[in-house]
């Protein structure tokens, strides 16, 4: 499915800035979100940045974890390694240390929704990306994210990583519907109708009294 589909006419939650993306205006004036975070993140050695960050972000109860999810951020950096990384609900939470796993021994790796493009630090760019409902939850969630080094450690001197305008986009759907088979089986239902095939009954959450057309 095409992200712009996706991203148009969606609720939104903002886990950062409020500021206007540029192109990606549009797709926040259309947004119910929250502002949860209006600095920039910070990340990276350089001028005393930590490495990781931690957003907390609210998801309404009636949350559908079959929906399509859109994370959408501005970047900007000078960090070119490969293995700067974003999280959903992580089961290992950083708190009083000063980097993430390292890449190859991530204790969150079945967390991992994605990894930071590196953007030329002279400019700002929209970044989305696609995420499965299964990641979130009704409640309290967090997003982490992780800035590197070239060898994929979290400590050790790292380069700027720069993120604002944080958004996360999801919208609902249905299931698309079971399709019945075409035979005729048919059944009587508890409202005195009768349907083609026990299936259809169930579609139509219809109790069935007996199999067979119900008799007048």
């Amino acid at each position: 499915m095409n992200q712009i589909a996706i991203t148009k006419g969606i609720t939104g939650l903002v886990l950062g800035a409020a500021t206007a993306l540029g192109g990606a205006e549009l797709a926040l004036a259309a947004s119910d979100y929250k502002v949860i975070r209006k600095d920039p993140v910070l990340l990276g050695d350089w001028e005393h940045h930590q490495p990781w960050m931690l957003l907390k972000f609210y998801i309404p109860k009636d949350f559908n974890p079959n929906s399509r999810v859109v994370l959408q951020m501005n970047v900007n950096s000078t960090n070119l390694s490969p293995q700067n990384t974003l999280y959903l609900n992580p089961s290992v939470i950083p708190r009083n240390f000063e980097g993430c796993d390292s890449y190859s021994q991530d204790r969150n790796e079945q967390s991992r929704i994605g990894s930071l493009p590196y953007v030329d630090h002279e400019r700002w760019q929209v970044y989305h990306q696609v995420v499965e409902g299964r990641y979130l939850h009704a409640g309290d969630n967090y997003l982490l994210v992780c800035s590197r080094n070239k060898h994929g450690d979290g400590q050790g001197y790292l380069d700027n990583f720069y993120l604002k305008d944080i958004v996360l986009h999801y919208h609902e759907y249905e299931l698309a519907p079971e399709f019945c088979p075409a035979i005729y089986e048919p059944v009587c239902g508890a409202n005195g109708v009768t349907y083609g095939n026990a299936c259809a009954a169930d579609q139509a959450q219809v109790e069935i009294l007996y199999e067979g057309a119900c008799s007048l």
